[in-house]
């Protein structure tokens, strides 16, 4: 399923934009059974019905249009991908509390994986041999009060590396 311009679903039951419909665990239960002749069709409607709160709570969380429609299309094709449905139990709670914890951790999970530096990121070379002196007023520091003015260190940064590009060099 894939959806370029998300839409608020039209709810017969009056909800506000964004919220989640009450869920009949037999959906649930059929959708997650490979077995049932009515699998697909309900593994389709629950796609459909908690796309659009997914990706508003995506958009919640302070994620822009594109980001929030990508990341719930991510989750959902790895919600699919793993069966993760078949994890899912009326015993355990709402459906809808199973759906943004699993949401949740996955925008976690995202964010951890876009925060990781990658093989060849920065690095910084450092001259043992130089020396420098720190002065507060070159510093880009909006404080002006600092232990170290005036206090010369050994050792000094001669380039930094980020991502292959040269981003200072003395």
């Amino acid at each position: 399923m894939q959806v370029n311009n998300p839409q608020p679903p039209a709810f017969a039951s009056g909800l506000p934009a964004g919220a989640f419909a009450t869920t009949h665990w037999s959906v649930v239960v059929r959708a997650g059974d490979s077995e049932s002749p009515e699998a697909s069709s309900a593994m389709e409607r629950l796609c459909r019905t908690y796309w659009y709160p997914l990706y508003v709570f995506g958009r919640r969380k302070g994620k822009n249009h594109e980001d929030a429609c990508d990341s719930t299309q991510a989750f959902f094709a790895l919600f699919l991908e793993k069966g993760y449905l078949r994890s899912a139990s009326a015993d355990l709670g709402k459906f809808r509390t199973f759906l943004l914890t699993a949401f949740t951790r996955f925008l976690s999970n995202e964010w951890d994986r876009a925060q990781t530096p990658r093989r060849g990121g920065g690095c910084t070379i450092f001259s043992l041999d130089d020396s420098w002196t720190y002065n507060v007023k070159e510093s880009p520091s909006k404080s002006r009060n600092s232990p170290f003015d005036g206090r010369t260190f050994k050792g000094a940064p001669v380039a930094t590396i980020v991502a292959g590009r040269v981003i200072y060099k003395r």
